[in-house]
């Protein structure tokens, strides 16, 4: 069982990553906002951070190994909207001792101001360390869209995304509400953001996992899998909050959250090609230092 499950930590890691990238690139936008709107904006800023995940989950479907993982970063901001983010991925599980996997290149441009409609929209594109192993197990790029009104009562987000693979694209859409609570005092900045999402999507991922590794599944297991794989479902929800502390040159957030997988892919008789998912708690941990004055 943990053959077949094992290499999907990698797929979890990436999308854990791309989370961790935007909660680092939220608050650096978030310790910005705040600050002496009347000094002028530098061109380029440069962060770099860490960042850590006590659990990998993609959309609470686990690998078998309970994995955790460990990131380097940096954050290239080019003026107010757009940023280059570099991360290197480390595994950490049963196996492996903080193995490096994989890197991921971002892009993003943002775009809004504080109150009102802001979003951003970004790309992403996949390196691994064993192609040969990895690259027909797991999505190469992905790109994506968010989208927010943003108000004193409660902030509305939605956002999608398509993923692509070797042979297939899986497309994915999320919707929630979030409220900010700020604090300032001097150079002090504290952020709470507690959060709801639902996320939804396509698991062609599975169904591509399956046929590229060769496992078996009898016809009528087979085109359930093509079936179910190729429907837009529910696949999770997730209850979060954002701490966000900064000083500074520093800024530091930790996220605990809750992810409750929804419409998990379970082959009949053979549980060891089902989805391994469970409700599952999680927390992420960033630490962020701003290079440039």
């Amino acid at each position: 069982m943990k053959k077949i499950i094992l290499p999907t930590a990698i797929l979890f890691t990436l999308i854990f990553c791309c989370t961790i990238i935007s909660v680092a690139q939220k608050a650096v936008s978030d310790s910005t906002i705040v600050s002496d709107s009347t000094k002028e904006k530098e061109k380029i800023s440069i962060y770099a951070g860490a960042a850590y995940s006590s659990r990998l989950h993609y959309y609470g479907r686990t690998d078998s190994l309970k994995s955790s993982a460990f990131l380097t970063t940096v954050i290239i901001q080019a003026g107010k909207h757009f940023s280059v983010t570099p991360t290197f991925i480390f595994i950490k599980n049963s196996n492996t001792n903080f193995d490096y996997a994989a890197t991921i290149i971002n892009a993003t441009y943002s775009f809004g101001k504080k109150k009102g409609v802001a979003g951003s929209i970004s790309a992403d594109k996949f390196f691994y360390k064993d192609q040969s192993k990895l690259v027909q197990a797991v999505q190469l790029g992905q790109a994506s869209f968010t989208l927010s009104y943003l108000n004193k009562i409660v902030n509305i987000n939605t956002g999608a995304s398509a993923a692509f693979a070797k042979d297939d694209i899986d497309y994915f859409a999320n919707a929630g509400i979030d409220h900010q609570f700020k604090f300032v005092k001097k150079q002090n900045i504290f952020l709470i953001k507690p959060a709801v999402v639902a996320n939804a999507g396509t698991q062609n991922f599975t169904r591509t996992y399956y046929k590229n590794n060769g496992f078996p599944l009898l016809p009528p297991s087979q085109q359930m899998v093509t079936e179910t794989s190729k429907k837009f479902n529910l696949l999770s929800y997730d209850i979060k909050m954002d701490v966000i502390y900064a000083i500074k040159r520093f800024i530091v957030s930790v996220t605990p959250g809750y992810v409750l997988p929804q419409n998990v892919i379970i082959v009949p008789n053979n549980p060891s090609l089902s989805e391994n998912a469970k409700n599952l708690f999680f927390c992420n941990a960033v630490v962020v230092y701003r290079l440039t004055k």
